[in-house]
């Protein structure tokens, strides 16, 4: 099933977030390494839980996470949710139910899930804390929340604006009535030949986000220079830093 819900319109970040994971879809699976770390993780940790009856994933992507808990519980009614139209090529062979929705706008959803799930998309949200709130009500009494996202030393080598990005004790802090069942970050390094290789991976995963569609020379010049200071014995870093949490609803 293929449906397209009423999107809010007006948000210039919303429709840059969405052209630039479009762009990014074919080349997404090779270039996520850190993604799939977490999708990994994330899979890996809910393994333990009992199978659930009804699974709502926020942000799918190319399935990174969709095709391990579909290989974990193949015959649950699975609805997924993305900003990107372009992702429900990559989530048919999975056998999911696919829906282009903002995660942040679900006053249209119905119904109650046992697990609400999510891989590297949290970050993005404009308003978490609400989001939270609304995934609260839409969890069945004992379901599960459970996400990755992306910490705020994240990127740090780059002098880009990374406020967006919330800390573990961030998200602590916004977990409204939910009980904390597994709450973990993690560094992890990447290293490139060069800057521009760097910069290339983080275009090439949809990464630069909200952030600005164009920069000056001046502005790449220092972020280059910057950089060329960092440079290690394995080349260029690139640091991630992935949060994960998993939540029960009492």
């Amino acid at each position: 099933m293929d449906y397209d819900s009423d999107m809010p319109l007006g948000l210039a970040e919303r429709r840059r977030l969405r052209r630039r994971f479009e762009r990014s879809l074919s080349r997404y699976a090779q270039e996520a390494f850190v993604q799939e770390e977490m999708a990994n993780r994330l899979a890996e940790a809910l393994r333990s839980f009992p199978s659930p009856q009804k699974v709502l994933e926020i942000g799918p992507g190319v399935g990174l996470l969709t095709s391990r808990l579909r290989s974990l519980w193949p015959d649950v009614f699975y609805l997924a949710l993305d900003l990107v139209p372009g992702c429900g090529p990559y989530l048919r062979p999975f056998g999911v139910h696919f829906v282009v929705a903002d995660a942040e706008e679900l006053s249209w959803l119905r119904g109650e899930f046992d697990l609400i799930v999510s891989n590297a998309t949290f970050q993005w949200f404009c308003q978490p804390e609400q989001s939270l709130n609304s995934y609260y009500q839409l969890l069945a009494p004992g379901g599960i929340l459970a996400f990755t996202t992306f910490g705020p030393e994240t990127m740090k080598e780059l002098r880009f604006d990374r406020n967006f990005l919330r800390s573990l004790e961030d998200w602590q802090k916004m977990r409204c009535s939910f009980f904390p069942l597994v709450e973990k970050r993690w560094i992890k390094r990447l290293f490139f030949s060069t800057p521009l290789e760097a910069l290339k991976h983080i275009r090439q995963t949809g990464a630069l986000g909200y952030l600005p569609a164009r920069w000056s020379l001046r502005e790449l010049r220092i972020i280059f220079d910057a950089y060329l200071h960092l440079k290690e014995v394995r080349g260029f870093p690139l640091t991630y830093e992935p949060i994960l949490l998993i939540w029960e609803k009492k």
